[in-house]
């Protein structure tokens, strides 16, 4: 009989200690998490046609500088970590995955030098194209703000694959001279190096949500080649030296599940003490990216008694993200109620950011018939600015995951100043015999605007102290559209008239990341229902 006592111990010891009773952050854990990635390339070089007509005429194509790629995507992982009082450290296995990044940039050239009129009628389009399928692991120290939430820091490596395509074209316009075409194409595959942050909220003993921001830089893929192309009267050199340094920024949320059972990770009981009553002021500092969407549309007009005449129209739409990344920072004051687990605050809000100036020069192709064939070869310069300075009202309704973390939204509005220009040059020839009409034309439109622009997003609050809060936030902004149109007249070399219509449609937003501290008047500890 005490055998049978001693062996039933045995069994209920072993039962009991596949429960994993253990503290949060300990033990093995797995999940998931879903959210946007933006691919981030900073890309330098030129291509250099050169045309060789009597005497050598020099033209260089600049590439534009930033390209940004938003994208989404998933996350898998499998982890280990171990606790230490307040202190923590994790090692991460993952792989992840998002839709395929696709984007292109174009370059552009004007008229080049010469003894002859002799312009050039040459672009680049680079095209970067990537697959997001990647594997790696990390590693994740981490601190304990309360029991049941968890700041860490990812330091980790994985390896990426992406592909660089180039093409470049040049042809003279006024000599018979066959066009010069240049394909260009670049592997990048290798570990990279990833970095980044987090935020881990337990809601049950064994499920907690998480937030992550990832960046992941992938290092250099270089671009080089030169070709040639001769015809009656000259011949023309192409030559394409260019090198992309890419990067991945990413910011996900997700949930995880830990198998041991954690004494310190419960549902959050009923609050029976208000942390977030009361009058409030802070601050924060993050970055962001403004995304600008924009079409165009231009006519060509070229007055003419001539016979077969046709005007010609083109519909513009450059790369459909221009993005760039600014520093910003916030100071704010707010109200706020707790009932139990709802919470509903409203907060006023001053803005300053870096100049948010974006700039974008896309080609433009137009063709006219008159007799002969009439080439209109131009660069529309569209700049959208947003003020630095905003300010605004926010309501925020919430949840408390627990008495000291409390998830919420936020809607509301900010008046914002934003002045858009377009500045178009257009130059047109006849490429073949006399008569030669040509003609250049410089169409420039603006318009400013101050309104209200809408604001929505999503934060988390965690209690530090009895007066003292850390938050962190992501921010949408949209600041609606502006559109820009006119005409612009003038005459060719023979006095035809001749004119441009042109109208260029922008529409921009913001995405922004913050983490800041703010100070209750009323202290969390004693103030009850």
């Amino acid at each position: 009989m005490r055998k049978l006592g001693k062996l039933k111990t045995l069994t209920l010891l072993l039962f009991s200690s596949l429960n994993f009773t253990c503290f949060a952050g300990d033990g093995v854990y797995f999940g998931g998490s879903f959210g946007g990635n933006m691919a981030q390339g900073n890309l330098s070089g030129a291509t250099l046609p050169t045309l060789n007509f009597g005497v050598n005429s020099y033209l260089p194509i600049q590439l534009q500088n930033t390209l940004l790629s938003p994208t989404c995507g998933g996350w898998l992982y499998l982890g280990y970590g171990a606790r230490w009082q307040v202190w923590s450290l994790a090692l991460e296995g993952f792989i992840q995955n998002s839709t395929p990044s696709f984007q292109n940039f174009n370059g552009n050239g004007g008229e080049s030098n010469g003894t002859f009129f002799s312009p050039i009628n040459a672009y680049t389009i680079t095209d970067l194209s990537s697959e997001w399928l990647q594997y790696g692991v990390d590693l994740c120290p981490g601190f304990y703000l309360s029991p049941l939430t968890r700041l860490y820091a990812r330091f980790g490596t994985c390896f990426g694959q992406s592909t660089l395509n180039s093409f470049s074209t040049s042809q003279a316009v006024n000599i018979v001279t066959n066009p010069a075409t240049l394909d260009l194409s670049s592997n990048l595959n290798k570990w990279a190096f990833r970095f980044g942050g987090g935020w881990e909220q337990y809601i049950t003993r064994k499920i907690s949500l998480r937030a992550d921001y990832v960046g992941t830089h992938y290092g250099t893929v270089s671009l080089s080649g030169n070709t040639s192309s001769t015809g009656a009267g000259g011949f023309i050199t192409l030559v394409n030296n260019s090198s992309l340094q890419l990067s991945n920024h990413a910011v996900l949320l997700g949930a995880v599940y830990h198998p041991c059972s954690a004494k310190k990770a419960t549902l959050a009981p009923k609050c029976s003490v208000c942390m977030y009553n009361g009058l409030y002021y802070g601050g924060t500092a993050g970055g962001f990216f403004t995304e600008t969407k924009q079409s165009g549309q231009f006519q060509n007009n070229l007055g003419n008694t001539g016979t077969g005449f046709t005007p010609s129209q083109i519909t513009v739409t450059p790369p459909p993200f221009l993005m760039k990344q600014f520093y910003q920072g916030s100071l704010y004051t707010g109200f706020g109620k707790q009932w139990k687990r709802f919470f509903l605050g409203s907060e006023i809000f001053a803005q300053a950011s870096q100049n948010q100036k974006i700039q974008q020069q896309t080609p433009v192709k137009l063709d006219v018939i008159i007799d002969q064939s009439i080439l209109d070869q131009s660069v529309v310069t569209t700049t959208v600015e947003i003020a630095p300075l905003q300010y605004g009202i926010d309501v925020r309704p919430g949840w408390l995951l627990s008495p000291q973390a409390l998830l919420y939204a936020r809607a509301g509005t900010s008046l914002a100043t934003i002045t858009a220009t377009s500045n178009t040059n257009f130059f047109g020839f006849d490429q073949h015999d006399p008569p030669n009409y040509t003609y250049s034309l410089q169409q420039n439109l603006s318009k400013r605007l101050s309104g209200c622009s809408l604001r929505l997003g999503v934060g988390l609050e965690q209690v530090i102290s009895r007066h003292l809060r850390l938050r962190g936030d992501y921010t949408f902004t949209n600041y609606g559209f502006i559109n820009l149109s006119g005409n612009k007249a003038g005459t060719t070399n023979l006095g035809a008239p001749t004119s441009i219509n042109g109208s260029m449609l922008s529409r921009f937003n913001d995405h922004a990341l913050s983490l800041g501290l703010c100070y209750y008047f009323t202290p969390g500890k004693g103030t009850r229902h």
